[in-house]
Formats: C-alpha cells, structure tokens, sequence
C-alpha cells in the first residue's frame, strides 16, 4: 500500500508540474507596439527515427546576461500556436534563445518536453525590438532518450521544465504518458524566403479572425517603403 501510494503521489507532482499548454484562451490581448513578436516551428525527430513532431509550446529565454543563455531561473512560455507556428506575442525588446519545447507524441496520445542542448540553443538566438516580428527560424532538432548524458544547459533546463524526469523509469513514463528528452540541432532555416512564408501564413491564416494582430503582422513583416528586397548576398 505505501508503495502505491509514494508512486501516485509522484504521478500527481509530475502532473501538476509539467508546463503542458501554450495557447492563452480568446481573445487575445491587445497589440502593444512597444513590443514585438517572435515565430518559430519546431520538429522533433524520435528517437527511434520513427517519424518526427511539432511542438506547440517552446520555451524562451530572455538574455540579460551572458550566462542566461545556458542557466537561467525563469523561462517564457510561447503564449499562442496555431497549425505547426508558435508565437510569444508581445515579447519585450531584448535577446532571445529558444531553450526547450513541448509536444504531442507521434501516433500516440503521450506528450513530451525536450530540452535543447547547448548547440541548439546558440543556434536559436535572435533579437526582438519595439515594433517588429522576430523569425527564429523553421527548426529541426534529433531527440535522444540519454538524459544522462547531457551538457550543462540539458541538464539545468530539464530541472526547470520536467525536475523528476532524470529519476523515471520506463514505467512511470508509461503510466504518465509523458516522456522527457534531450535535444540537438540537425538543421535551422531562416532565409528571407521561410520567415516571409511563416509571417504571411501567420496573417492570413493564423491570425484572421483576430484582425488587430493580423494587421500588425502584416505591416510588421512588410519591407519599408523604399527598402532593398533582393536576397542577402551569401556570406563569403
């Protein structure tokens, strides 16, 4: 019986501290034009090489010092998803990386968090300011089930979003339906190209039938008047 009972109460903590959602209910709060907005997709390939999800929640990081990239205390929530786009709306100015994400399982009703290496994270970096929208970029990360061989920030990260899961044993994940891993970058796009296709199927898709942030992506993401719009030159 104590058995049982220590192992509900295990299953219950990790309920109640696995961040799941990430849309905020309807409506939506307002625009603030001295912020701006950040997009990004991520897939997460399995383990097992068996096929590959979306995440509908990535959590941020806001970089104030140096060592925030691979150690902060306090993560941003993605506050909006729609199809495989996820948003934080109204992101203060300021530095950002993307640290970890949540996700569906593929072809399960299991759920899952993986956390990004330190790799990765240096790979998502990018800056938000008043006014504008921020791609981070069409992500593709390989999860790994080898929690225990993990870097600093894997390590730091995982006690944030999952803290029990370095002790769970298949069972439990079993039993939870949540599984926890680690994750490394295989490829990040950002071109020119795949942030205008995200932010026009942000405002014409994902956000229709919100028209205030509809109207702001589009004008956001829309070139100045008068501005170059050729392709950057390719780096030497």
């Amino acid at each position: 019986m104590k058995t049982a009972i220590t192992l509900c109460c295990g299953l219950f903590a990790l309920a109640t501290l696995t961040p799941f959602s990430s849309a905020k209910p309807l409506p939506l709060e307002a625009p603030d034009p001295g912020r701006g907005i950040i997009g990004v997709t991520v897939r997460v390939n399995s383990p097992a090489r068996m096929g590959s999800s979306s995440a509908d929640a990535v959590y941020f990081v806001r970089v104030v010092e140096d060592t925030d990239r691979f150690g902060a205390e306090g993560l941003i929530n993605s506050n909006y998803v729609k199809g495989h786009n996820v948003y934080l709306l109204n992101a203060k100015p300021g530095r950002y990386v993307a640290v970890g994400c949540a996700f569906a399982m593929v072809g399960s009703s299991a759920r899952a968090t993986a956390v990004f290496s330190k790799a990765a994270i240096q790979q998502t970096e990018i800056e938000v300011k008043a006014g504008s929208v921020s791609f981070m970029g069409d992500i593709d990360v390989q999860s790994s089930t080898k929690i225990k061989d993990a870097d600093e920030a894997e390590t730091h990260y995982l006690r944030l979003v999952d803290p029990t899961a370095a002790n769970q044993g298949a069972l439990v994940h079993a039993m939870t339906l949540h599984y926890a891993y680690t994750a490394t970058p295989t490829s990040i796009e950002r071109s020119e190209t795949a942030a205008t296709k995200f932010w026009t199927e942000a405002a014409e898709k994902h956000f229709k039938n919100e028209p205030a942030w509809a109207s702001c992506i589009a004008s956001r993401s829309a070139p100045p008047v008068g501005a170059a719009t050729e392709p950057p030159a390719s780096p030497k």
